[in-house]
């Protein structure tokens, strides 16, 4: 029950409704076994070891926005979700920043976790470089109810070839007892993302 609450939210958090059907294109393709190309943005993302990506899909209320989720079968506590999103011309740092604009804001991504979740529970976004990729990360102070044990994590980057900018979101839902472990995991999985060709 609590996965399936928890699945719900990380999909609400990003602002859509549920997945199409199955059947109709995903944006994603898995070329090789545990290996996925988002073929608009060129993002190519490895599974690493102990992982397992589930079926990526559109969703409804955006056609050109792709989501896959990602799980590791001998820990049902971890939750991560991998939204695509096309920029269409807009400026990544529309979405986060590490430094608040002239309104105090630190972009639409984190507004909208402060509106959700409160901002005593939302923490500025770090920047850290993980691989090729500037990487935005926002912490959430016990996941989506003050009850949970849980901390929720929102990581953001900028990725695409040529004009054709997308924003890639990781949000997971793990365990407030074992955070500094799986943290280390989700890091593993930034490390997975890579631009196609570079």
């Amino acid at each position: 029950m609590k996965r399936l609450l928890l699945t719900t939210i990380c999909l609400l958090s990003v602002g859509y409704s549920l997945p199409v059907r199955a059947q109709e294109p995903s944006g994603v393709d898995e070329r090789a076994r545990g290996e996925f190309i988002h073929r608009d943005s060129g993002t190519l993302f490895k599974t690493p070891p102990g992982w397992k990506a589930i079926t990526p899909q559109r969703l409804r209320r955006d056609a050109k926005t792709s989501v896959m989720g990602l799980e590791r079968p001998n820990d049902v506590n971890v939750i991560v979700n991998v939204t695509y999103s096309p920029l269409e011309g807009r400026k990544f740092s529309d979405s986060v920043n590490s430094a608040p604009d002239s309104n105090g804001e630190y972009g639409e991504e984190h507004t909208m976790l402060t509106t959700i979740y409160g901002k005593d529970r939302v923490s500025k976004p770090q920047l850290m470089q993980v691989g090729g990729f500037a990487v935005y990360k926002i912490k959430v102070e016990s996941g989506a109810f003050p009850e949970d044990q849980s901390v929720g994590l929102v990581y953001l980057f900028e990725s695409g070839l040529s004009d054709k900018r997308w924003k890639i979101k990781v949000r997971a839902n793990v365990p407030k007892i074992a955070e500094a472990a799986d943290t280390e995991a989700l890091n593993s999985l930034l490390n997975a993302f890579s631009v196609e060709g570079r």
